[in-house]
């Protein structure tokens, strides 16, 4: 479906609506000349903007640029002849600026622009035509000229191409940066990656896999270069995913010390990765869970947990967490796993203050949680004494909140728990 003029005019900044609106508003009179001329105009009031943009955020080739630009004005505003050569010049040259300079233009946007150039050289400059006659373009050309200078100029941030992914270095990098995925694709989206050119998404999927991997990188197994990564997925999911899975693979391959891990851990903290990778790289994956060890196992585990072929793998190694190992992670966030082996680590309590300390820390914040074989499992090893919890301060408390009718499976704990204090 065609956009509307007005749909187009949306995606700009503010500061540029005006121009593109006048050259819209000669198109739809039917001055197709003027229109064209009245594009390229906002093509270059665009650029001049982006290049200010560029200079007070510290771009040091904008700067210089944007300083020549100054000193020239000034001498034209002077009746100096050689300023009016100088600001043609500039003029006639920003296209190429910003494709050299800032990478702001492909290829294929450049041939675009450029042909705007040559059209709007015809429409202006009768002694361009030999014929003597005036230059009619048609009404398809002019449109194809509007939209091409609201898509490729109009509508983008002034930070693309290098310039671009410092600015997205020095965002993910900073002390301000969240790591809570929604706040950061709204940042991401504000910096750019809302409406990017096609050739930034994979750049910056490339540093942030990469540099994640790679020791003495910025990005070097930060957490946040992972949530960017995930919120860059969702942002601009068909050319960022697809990046980021072949990148992935590729380093889950390298033998570089520490590449492994650092692919494992993207792979477990952004499941949908971890679901698709090839067999090569599932088989390092599988080993790396059955063999971590890190502080922040347990965690790592309930990722792992949410990858299906995985699952199994990293069930096995659940079994093996300590109280010590789950007091790292966010119990709120705990898996029907992790749940469980809290559960199996309070019926094998050693004493009254582990029985304590476990009640507190676990079995009272998951008491909703619980199925009726975890339930049993527990209260089975306080009636047997296989487990010393039954003379431990915090079981009556547990029990009071097994069997509390704010507990959604009270009534499955209640009978469990009615048949213990009988037996007792």
């Amino acid at each position: 479906m065609t956009a509307s003029f007005e749909e187009l005019v949306l995606k700009c900044d503010e500061a540029s609506r005006p121009h593109i609106r006048e050259a819209i508003r000669c198109y739809e009179s039917g001055v197709y000349r003027a229109s064209i001329v009245a594009a390229y105009t906002a093509l270059c009031f665009d650029l001049i903007r982006k290049l200010r943009e560029l200079s007070e955020s510290g771009d040091k080739e904008a700067r210089r640029q944007v300083s020549d630009l100054e000193k020239n004005q000034k001498s034209q505003r002077q009746n100096d002849p050689l300023a009016t050569k100088k600001l043609l010049e500039f003029e006639r040259d920003l296209i190429s600026l910003f494709r050299d300079k800032f990478e702001f233009f492909g290829i294929h946007e450049y041939e675009a622009l450029s042909r705007l150039v040559h059209d709007r050289n015809q429409c202006a400059h009768p002694t361009f035509l030999n014929e003597g006659e005036p230059y009619n373009p048609p009404a398809e050309l002019a449109r194809l000229h509007l939209r091409n200078v609201i898509d490729y100029a109009l509508s983008q941030p002034p930070s693309v191409g290098k310039s671009a992914l410092v600015t997205l270095r020095s965002i993910v990098t900073s002390n301000y940066f969240s790591t809570k995925s929604d706040r950061a694709k709204e940042r991401l989206a504000a910096a750019g990656l809302k409406n990017p050119r096609q050739n930034l998404v994979p750049h910056f999927v490339d540093e942030l896999c990469f540099g994640y991997a790679t020791k003495g990188d910025s990005y070097y197994r930060l957490p946040e270069a992972i949530t960017a990564l995930e919120a860059t997925i969702e942002l601009q999911r068909a050319l960022a995913f697809p990046r980021a899975l072949k990148d992935i693979n590729k380093i889950f391959v390298d033998a570089t010390p520490g590449a492994a891990d650092a692919a494992s851990e993207i792979s477990v903290m952004i499941p949908e990765i971890g679901e698709q990778l090839d067999s090569a790289a599932r088989t390092v994956l599988r080993s790396w869970v059955e063999r971590y060890t890190d502080a922040d196992k347990a965690g790592m585990l309930n990722e792992a947990l949410k990858i299906d072929w995985l699952k199994d793998t990293a069930a096995q190694a659940v079994s093996s967490l300590n109280a010590d190992d789950i007091e790292q992670m966010d119990i709120s966030m705990a898996s029907a796993e992790i749940v469980s082996q809290t559960a199996k680590l309070y019926a094998k309590a050693g004493s009254w203050s582990q029985a304590n300390k476990i009640a507190e820390d676990f079995i009272l914040p998951l008491a909703s949680r619980f199925s009726e074989d975890d339930v049993h499992l527990f209260i089975k090893a306080a009636q047997d004494g296989t487990a010393d919890i039954r003379g431990s301060r915090k079981f009556p408390d547990v029990l009071e909140a097994l069997s509390s009718e704010e507990n959604p499976l009270h009534k499955q704990h209640r009978k469990t728990i009615s048949d213990f204090k009988l037996a007792t």
